[in-house]
């Protein structure tokens, strides 16, 4: 039944092949592809970043690809008889004159078959799903510290300083202030009321009714105002960064492998569980060894990879190019892990052929027009975003989130704070000293005047 079902697909594809050739002037190559996001994400019509990528190919090197998903499913392993099954046995069975997919260049399919120039670099990452947890979750278990965070040391010591010289610039102004005077206001627990209330940004009872005492409140509540908006937002950033990955118990590889929490694994039909189960790296051998001991977290293709990462505690170790592009589809998953077995993926060939050859020249221009990053950010743009914004491993990730305010940051409203101060004393010596000049002025006016009478009279 199997070797029916081959010799019907045999005879389709060559018969689509005769058709391409009699409609079309320049060569036809017969293309072998897999299912596989976002490189090929659908079949009937062929759709993905492959066949775009074929379109724009064909357009430069004048050939027609005529596509179509490969028999057994599998892209390109030896069976136990030694021979090549997959889309590279498609090449090596005249089967197919082009395999295009995320192929990895190895040495073994170097033998079996030519490779273009690469159309995309890729390395091994790990997939996993966000830790998810709310700031009152994080309080109550062992980061009561958050909330300190965001702001540095020297901005605390600032603010607490700033308070404390408004409830003793508030305590003088109630004393000395003749306005403030005539209500009977003032003393140590009504400017200690006023700061309170300044403090919390809530409504006060007794205001202050003197200009020096109006305008140091205002200046005050303006500060604090900055202050919690820049709080916030700072503490939105902690909080963010520590849902990405304070409560992951891994970060790289060797993390990985020394956890316990997460059980791991990978795609078994691929160039990946080889390169774990032949490496001789140390932390790659501990992965290859636990792959032996558990058959179970190695999975059928990466759509069933993917699901139980979703289910939660599960890490799926997957090309970065994949991997990215499921982050960027799911918010709820993210990419870490540093880059290990970094490669390219390129297109087979048929052997004692040149269509790598003509290949080459196209993926070069495509490259050099901007055309080739052009389908990337058309096929890996999704709801979360461009991938590059999403991998946990970007080198400024530590400078955008999770960065305490300091001193230099906190400039204007410090500003502010000291201009209120500064003006409010200054008022407080106008309300004092204005009085008493104009009565002295008055008083000499007065005395002015009733000399220039006496004058007069005689």
């Amino acid at each position: 039944m199997a070797t029916g079902e081959n010799t019907w697909f045999v005879v389709m594809v060559s018969i689509t092949t005769l058709v391409s050739q009699v409609m079309c002037d320049g060569p036809v190559y017969r293309v072998t592809t897999i299912l596989h996001e976002p490189y090929l994400v659908g079949i009937s019509p062929m759709k993905g970043f492959i066949p775009d990528l074929l379109d724009e190919m064909s357009a430069i090197s004048n050939a027609t690809f005529v596509v179509n998903h490969v028999a057994d499913y599998k892209f390109g392993t030896k069976n136990p008889a030694g021979d090549w099954i997959g889309m590279i046995g498609e090449l090596t069975s005249n089967t197919s004159d082009i395999a295009a997919a995320a192929l990895t260049l190895t040495v073994e399919r170097q033998r079996a078959v030519h490779f273009s120039h690469p159309f995309q670099e890729n390395s091994l990452k790990i997939l996993v799903k966000k830790p998810s947890m709310d700031i009152l979750s994080k309080l109550m278990n062992d980061d009561a510290a958050l909330f300190f965070k965001p702001l540095s040391a020297g901005v605390w010591i600032s603010v607490i300083a700033g308070f404390a010289v408004v409830c003793i610039v508030l305590y003088i102004i109630g004393r000395y202030s003749p306005i403030q005077e005539k209500l009977s206001e003032g003393g140590v627990t009504w400017a200690m009321c006023v700061t309170c209330g300044i403090a919390s940004l809530q409504g006060m009872r007794n205001m202050p009714a003197s200009f020096s005492g109006q305008i140091l409140v205002s200046c005050s509540l303006l500060f604090t105002l900055l202050l919690v908006s820049m709080y916030s937002a700072s503490l939105v950033g902690f909080v963010s960064a520590q849902n990405n990955n304070g409560k992951l118990p891994f970060r790289t590889f060797r993390d990985l492998v020394e956890q316990r929490e997460y059980q791991y694994g990978t795609f078994g039909g691929g160039s990946t569980y080889k390169f774990f189960t032949e490496s001789k790296g140390k932390t790659e051998m501990k992965i290859g060894a636990y792959l032996r001991l558990n058959p179970n977290n190695v999975v059928a293709n990466t759509q069933a990879g993917v699901e139980r990462v979703r289910n939660g505690k599960y890490a799926f170790i997957m090309e970065s190019g994949s991997a990215e592009y499921m982050a960027s589809k799911s918010c709820d998953l993210m990419v870490v892990g540093n880059p290990i077995r970094e490669t390219t993926y390129n297109f087979a060939c048929r052997q004692n052929t040149n269509i790598c050859d003509q290949l080459n020249i196209a993926i070069l221009q495509l490259k050099m027009n901007g055309k080739m990053d052009e389908l990337k950010r058309k096929w890996w743009s999704g709801p979360c975003g461009f991938p590059e914004t999403n991998s946990m491993d970007s080198s400024d990730s530590g400078t955008s989130l999770g960065t305490p305010i300091d001193l230099k940051r906190f400039t204007f409203p410090l500003i502010i704070f000291v201009l209120g101060v500064v003006l409010s004393v200054v008022m407080l010596l106008i309300e004092i000293y204005l009085p008493k000049f104009a009565g002295q002025l008055h008083v000499k006016r007065t005395s002015d005047d009733t000399l220039f009478a006496g004058q007069m009279h005689t």
